[in-house]
């Protein structure tokens, strides 16, 4: 939680009415709709891309504002970035989504 408020994660993906970010509770596991109409699986992979190249898959509904993270996180933050994302999402969602 501490890397996702020193990188300013948590400015944009706050869960708020018009947040620039989208929420990211109960995001791991689940369906994500993108831009180009591609529904995909929030899994580890599309979580680090999502992180090293935010604008290589946008979501629906928002604009590519987030900056690129690959080479400002190096891959122990990248896991803990990964990891906090795990832990605000459910279980039970998680392994229902798959």
């Amino acid at each position: 939680h501490k890397l996702f408020t020193q990188l300013g994660c948590a400015a944009c993906h706050n869960a708020l009415p018009g947040a620039q970010g989208p929420n990211l509770v109960n995001v791991f596991g689940s369906e994500v709709k993108l831009e180009s109409g591609e529904v995909v699986v929030a899994d580890e992979n599309y979580i680090r891309e999502s992180i090293l190249d935010s604008k290589a898959k946008i979501v629906s509904g928002y604009k590519p504002v987030m900056p690129l993270f690959q080479g400002i996180v190096n891959e122990t933050q990248l896991l803990q970035l990964l990891a906090y994302v795990k832990s605000i999402s459910n279980p039970q969602k998680t392994s229902e989504a798959k």
